[in-house]
């Protein structure tokens, strides 16, 4: 449930932070090809991400990993504010993308849950969706 709870506060934020450093950017008179540059190393990170993290899962666990890349996530939104150069922001941007790539691996968490219960995955992902519903006191059904 505090996972479920940090992914939605992770991706808020994330939303704030994509719209956001476009627009500190141009305040800062870099060129459209810079901030172009600093998103596309974003997406860069993300696609690596996808690549990397579930053998990282796997390896760890998905409390670990949401924690390790939570926190590379939020400590790339401090660089990015407390360094305003372009070279910088390609690197925690790069690294933003890696990170918050993590709480989409949601598919491979399901995955591993019903092999470790002996359940059907869709088991699993209708508990989840029932779960959250109530977190959140949704009348969806």
């Amino acid at each position: 449930m505090s996972v479920l709870l940090s992914a939605a506060l992770l991706i808020t934020g994330h939303g704030l932070q994509l719209t956001l450093l476009p627009l500190q950017a141009h305040t800062l008179g870099w060129s459209s090809d810079l901030i172009g540059l600093t998103g596309a190393t974003y997406y860069l990170g993300f696609v690596l991400g996808c690549l990397f993290i579930p053998r990282v899962i796997r390896q760890v666990g998905h409390i670990r990993t949401f924690t390790v890349f939570v926190s590379i996530a939020c400590i790339s939104v401090v660089i990015a504010e407390s360094i305003p150069h372009w070279l910088v922001w390609t690197h925690v941007r790069l690294a933003s993308g890696l990170a918050i790539s993590e709480p989409c691996h949601i598919v491979q968490i399901v995955e591993i849950i019903a092999a470790l219960k002996d359940v059907k995955a869709a088991e699993v992902a209708d508990a989840a969706w029932s779960n959250s519903l109530r977190l959140f006191k949704l009348d969806l059904e």
